[in-house]
């Protein structure tokens, strides 16, 4: 086996480990003598605290069988660092880049695995911004949409880098809307977006117009899908955190969610949704339970708890504590 031959070809003593040390333990792992050996010359390696170049191979062959194996990336890393990122070579950046293609590529093959797109960021820091990242991400997010080690990674990579390139949030906009188009569903995406827009708040990049034109898209989406938890979630999130008056100090069911100065259209297509779906849609029927309250009908509100005590029988018990504790 190749593993093997490598192993015997090292300078460094490999420990002899008894069959009763192998099959110790509550939970015994089965592996392969080949790749037992390999293991434990990983586990040896990291021991002697090694950072010599020539063992990268050995973190290469422990990642390979076991993309999940943190230790391996660990160690991949502490010789990275050492040899490279620490000490100007001439082929230090060719060596990150050969290194990101590495990383890319066993992230391609197992998309849902923390520990390679964590060692793609340290690696992406340490070669700077590039906007080629967000091609990759893309080619990603085509196979998988809602792939949140994906969208974890975008959403570091932009908050990292806009001061570079300060129109990255508005680009993420338009990005971030065809998702949503082709899957309204989609949760990841809801929060991306609502990722994007409180920061482009804090950066003073919003005007009236585009408070606006969001509570238009959010109005059309809310009619297109009534049942949509991401956009509920959305709403209750954009209305308090984003769309929300700085001087706000009013007593609502949601802290510092205030319908108050919400546009027409928004009220209007709240209030056809209850209509059409008061006795299944239990999100609607909450939300016009915070606009009742805000205008102080709080007979309104206790009718709408008693509903929503039925039409969301798994949190039936919250609901009557909500009620019970309804400041009146």
């Amino acid at each position: 086996m190749e593993e093997i031959n490598l192993l015997e070809n090292s300078d460094l003593q490999t420990k002899e480990f008894s069959d009763d040390f192998q099959n110790e333990g509550v939970c015994k792992f089965l592996f392969k003598p080949d790749h037992y050996a390999l293991f434990c010359k990983l586990k040896e390696l990291v021991d002697n605290e090694s950072s010599d170049l020539d063992y990268i191979d050995i973190s290469t062959q422990v990642i390979d069988l076991n993309p999940q194996h943190y230790t391996a990336w660990y160690f991949r890393r502490k010789i990275i660092r050492v040899n490279y990122f620490e000490n100007e070579t001439e082929n230090k950046m060719e060596f990150l880049r050969e290194e990101l293609r590495f990383v890319r590529g066993i992230c391609e093959r197992t998309p849902k695995c923390y520990q390679s797109w964590w060692h793609m960021r340290i690696i992406r820091e340490w070669l700077g911004f590039d906007i080629e990242e967000l091609k990759f991400i893309n080619k990603q997010l085509k196979s998988d949409a809602k792939n949140m080690y994906v969208w974890n990674h975008r959403t570091w990579f932009i908050r990292k880098y806009n001061s570079i390139d300060s129109d990255l949030f508005l680009k993420e906009l338009d990005f971030v809307s065809k998702i949503i188009t082709e899957d309204c569903r989609n949760n990841s995406a809801w929060c991306y977006r609502n990722f994007i827009f409180t920061n482009l708040k804090k950066m003073n990049r919003l005007k009236e117009s585009d408070f606006l034109e969001e509570v238009d898209y959010i109005v059309n989406w809310l009619i297109f899908a009534p049942h949509n938890d991401s956009i509920w979630n959305y709403i209750i999130s954009f209305f308090s955190k984003i769309m929300v008056n700085e001087n706000f100090n009013k007593e609502t069911l949601i802290k510092n969610l205030s319908f108050e100065q919400v546009p027409k259209n928004f009220k209007d297509a709240i209030e056809e949704i209850y209509v059409n779906h008061y006795d299944s849609c239990y999100q609607v029927v909450y939300i016009k339970a915070c606009m009742a309250y805000e205008e102080g009908d709080k007979d309104f509100v206790l009718k709408a708890f008693q509903l929503l005590q039925g039409v969301d029988p798994i949190r039936r018990f919250y609901w009557k504590w909500r009620a019970k504790n309804l400041k009146i």
